[in-house]
């Protein structure tokens, strides 16, 4: 028998000789976020090859143990286990974008450990084209890329607008894969929501769901302002939000000086098929992160049949109904719009054919561990 490294922390335990050994470095659930959700999905696809895929969680509960995933306690942990997964010939996937440095320098730490051992990880670069530190043209975050881009075997991106412009980096064009996979539906769906949700759904009508956090680049304000003035016409409105755990006191503050938090409900995070069901219950989902690249929660909107609204970054699916980014005015008018008549706006929902990602991105990580052998 073989046994996994951690498997007391609840991770798989794989019998026999595996398939391939492949160690993820990214998020894992909770929260349930698209990334989490994605690396979730490709340790189920590896591990029903035959694949003994583990994941070193870098997320928000990387210190919680019991869930399917290595946890991370600090950066000697994470270095230390690196070091083990790496001796066991375990090939990294490691996962990033270019809005956090702190993320770039823990996976630069992986990268550089593959090459050392002559296992070239297998990197995956989320988001969009547009992000805080990428692309750049030349200086430090320039170089800083092209670094981790150089020292990883394959690149996958979610577009082929990414893919161009790390190229642009002196990256070989066959070197990048744009793939976009994710698993929509998992587990019981629908499934039965928290009471105090399921109460809230039914109290309000129009429904409006969000999937944001409290940072900048969510820009809460224009949420809130825009809900405020839908209430002026829809006098039962709800605005659900998944996703935030905290509510800052100035968040707190700007509900109540606009006479709305009677009517949100900021609810956290729930498991997958809860997380489908509230999107499914909603009229109108809004997305108002500023660059998101191919969004997960958008994809799922409109894959369950939801009219979606969300910022007009270039990237958007056709039938989502874009307005200007950060603008609470055009916010305004599309989603009054769009509430104006739902028939309509339903029936010009078209989700996106992203068939095959899932499976195209197991084939290439198993491709990539077996040559690293």
């Amino acid at each position: 028998m073989e046994q996994t490294i951690g498997a007391h922390q609840g991770q798989t335990v794989v019998k026999g000789s595996p398939k391939a050994r492949i160690l993820q470095v990214g998020n894992y659930p909770p929260p349930v976020c698209g990334w989490a959700v994605h690396t979730q999905a490709i340790q189920h696809a590896l591990t029903a090859e035959g694949a003994d895929c583990q994941v070193l969680d870098l997320g928000p509960s990387r210190r919680i143990g019991g869930r399917n995933c290595v946890t991370v306690r600090g950066g000697f942990d994470y270095v230390a286990k690196l070091v083990a997964f790496s001796a066991r010939g375990f090939t990294f996937e490691l996962h990033v974008n270019g809005d956090s440095w702190k993320r770039y320098l823990l996976v630069l730490i992986a990268a550089l450990l593959g090459r050392l051992t002559q296992k070239p990880p297998v990197l995956m670069f989320h988001a969009g084209p547009s992000q805080m530190l990428f692309p750049r043209k030349s200086g430090f975050w320039f170089h800083a890329f092209r670094l981790l881009f150089l020292l990883c075997g394959e690149i996958i991106c979610n577009m082929d607008s990414v893919k161009n412009e790390i190229v642009r980096y002196g990256i070989p064009s066959e070197k990048v894969h744009p793939i976009f996979s994710v698993q929509y539906q998992e587990g019981e769906f629908p499934a039965p929501l928290p009471d105090a949700i399921e109460d809230f759904l039914n109290a309000h009508e129009p429904r409006i769901f969000s999937y944001t956090l409290f940072r900048p680049e969510f820009t809460m304000e224009c949420l809130f302002e825009t809900f405020a003035r839908v209430r002026k016409e829809f006098a039962r409105a709800g605005l659900l939000i998944l996703g935030p755990i905290e509510i800052p006191v100035a968040a707190q503050e700007d509900m109540e000086r606009l006479g709305i938090d009677s009517d949100v409900l900021i609810a956290g995070n729930l498991p997958r098929a809860q997380f489908l069901t509230a999107i499914s219950r909603s009229d109108v989902f809004i997305r108002t992160h500023l660059r998101d690249g191919l969004c997960s929660s958008v994809i799922e909107a409109l894959k369950l049949g939801v009219p979606v609204v969300a910022t007009d970054d270039g990237l958007r699916p056709p039938s989502v109904f874009k307005y200007a980014p950060a603008d609470g005015n055009d916010l305004t008018r599309v989603t009054l719009k769009v509430l104006s008549d739902l028939n309509s706006a339903r029936s010009q929902v078209r989700a996106p054919d992203l068939s095959g990602g899932l499976t195209d991105e197991v084939s290439l990580l198993l491709s990539a561990a077996s040559h690293t052998k």
